[in-house]
């Protein structure tokens, strides 16, 4: 199975005209789908049913491991945003990034103008982001209006050894996509919920009654839920470097 990283995927949705709300998202690396089947996908379609008639902006971006990877999204994100702020002045936006694509927002958002900061986008949702682990900083316009999601154990954005957390922010039995699907829409509604800009939260790894990711078995252990079969996420070989992939 390939490295994660080694080329480019292929852009995604790159939508033309005006909506009320628009989603920005950058995938992670090597994430295939339109928007990215991890996170962006089953995001888009969540908060659609939501606030009817969002649509999505796959940031164009190659999502790989190469030195320009990171500039070339951030670089898309702030000129999307300034032509569709020009183009259609009442459109709002969310800001979503995905492991490699938290860092591309990380990247972009100092370059947005304050006043568009203030009251064009109006929620952040980051998954997997490499910044908390480097106690990173959005603006901190932005930073009042995020929201991390860090499953616990995922190396690439807390402590831990094991890859397979960082592959589970959509996986049945968590509430990373429900929580973020809601906290944009209250955004967009004019009733923003409090930022939650500090990761990992066990309580979204498995709902009530549900077992949280890494818990001790039980007496009669069951099988830890697995992502969705239909997710054709290409895994890395044992012991990859992190730092070279996100």
């Amino acid at each position: 199975m390939p490295k994660l990283g080694t080329s480019p995927v292929p852009f995604g949705p790159k939508p033309a005209g005006c909506s009320n709300f628009e989603l920005l998202i950058a995938r992670g690396t090597s994430e295939p789908g339109p928007f990215g089947v991890i996170v962006g996908d089953p995001l888009v379609r969540a908060v659609s049913a939501l606030i009817p008639g969002t649509r999505g902006y796959a940031v164009q971006y190659p999502a790989d491991a190469t030195a320009t990877s990171v500039s070339t999204g951030s670089n898309d994100t702030v000129a999307r945003l300034a032509a569709q702020d020009l183009a259609c002045p009442q459109q709002k936006f969310a800001l979503v990034g995905y492991s490699q694509g938290a860092g591309v927002m990380r990247r972009a958002t100092p370059s947005i103008p304050p006043g568009m900061q203030q009251s064009k986008i109006l929620a952040m949702a980051m998954f997997g982001d490499p910044g908390l682990k480097r106690n990173s900083q959005f603006p901190a316009t932005l930073q009042a209006k995020l929201l991390e999601n860090c499953a616990v154990g995922d190396p690439v954005c807390t402590q831990g050894s094991d890859f397979n957390p960082h592959l589970t922010y959509n996986s049945r039995g968590t509430t990373y996509m429900q929580d973020s699907a809601k906290f944009i829409a209250a955004a967009f509604k004019g009733t923003p919920m409090p930022a939650s800009p500090i990761a990992p939260k066990p309580g979204q790894a498995a709902p009530t009654g549900t077992p949280k990711a890494g818990a001790p078995p039980k007496a009669a252990p069951s099988k830890a839920p697995a992502p969705p079969a239909a997710v054709p996420v290409a895994v890395p070989p044992k012991g990859p470097t992190l730092g070279t992939l996100f």
